[in-house]
């Protein structure tokens, strides 16, 4: 039996909130980018005010990628951000990997921006986000990996590699709309707001 122990990344593996955060990196360099703000604070209200549906709120937000993003900046950001890692990961990773568990990161964010820092760097096993087009990265395919459709994801993915003799050991997360996973999971921790894990299930919902 595979024993897999479930992370989701932003405010539980890394102190921040990878797109917003990647967004100011690349406009140091692309100063233009910074007249996006005010469209940005638009769609966040449209988004509050369920006027536009979350899914067309991150793709509106992802013009600011243009088609294509360079895989030189993605590297260049993370070798500035990966310091934000919280000092707990390596440590619970290791012990995780002691225990025989099978790590996977199940994420809102696109895969593009995690699939290095994710299995290269933290060594996960496999890595799930949400998937933008290869030819046009505005444009979400499927559903925006997030609530249940991470569960979903994850026994697409379970399946798709033969992987039939499993059971969800561990979830961590620092969000309530993780709690589909948590509920398929045996021990479940959260990371507080001060980014520190714990026992339990989250407070806030993110």
């Amino acid at each position: 039996m595979k024993k897999i122990a479930v992370y989701d990344f932003d405010g539980t593996l890394y102190n921040g909130e990878t797109i917003s955060d990647f967004y100011f990196f690349c406009a140091k360099y692309k100063k233009r980018l910074y007249l996006w703000l005010p469209y940005f604070a638009i769609l966040y209200l449209l988004k509050k005010l369920h006027i536009i549906s979350l899914k067309k709120f991150k793709e509106e937000c992802f013009r600011f990628f243009g088609r294509r993003i360079s895989t030189d900046m993605v590297y260049k950001f993370w070798g500035v951000k990966k310091k934000y890692i919280f000092p707990w990961v390596a440590n619970e990773l290791r012990r995780d990997r002691q225990r025989g568990y099978y790590l996977i990161c199940i994420s809102a964010t696109p895969e593009f921006l995690l699939s290095g820092i994710v299995l290269k760097y933290l060594k996960f096993d496999a890595f799930i986000g949400t998937r933008l087009n290869p030819h046009d990265n505005r444009k979400i395919m499927g559903k925006n990996c997030k609530g249940y459709e991470k569960v979903n994801r994850l026994y697409q993915f379970l399946s798709k590699n033969n992987i039939k003799d499993f059971k969800i050991k561990k979830m961590v997360s620092d969000s309530k709309a993780d709690m589909p996973l948590y509920k398929i999971a045996e021990q479940k921790f959260y990371v507080d707001k001060n980014g520190k894990i714990r026992k339990g299930t989250p407070k806030r919902y993110i």
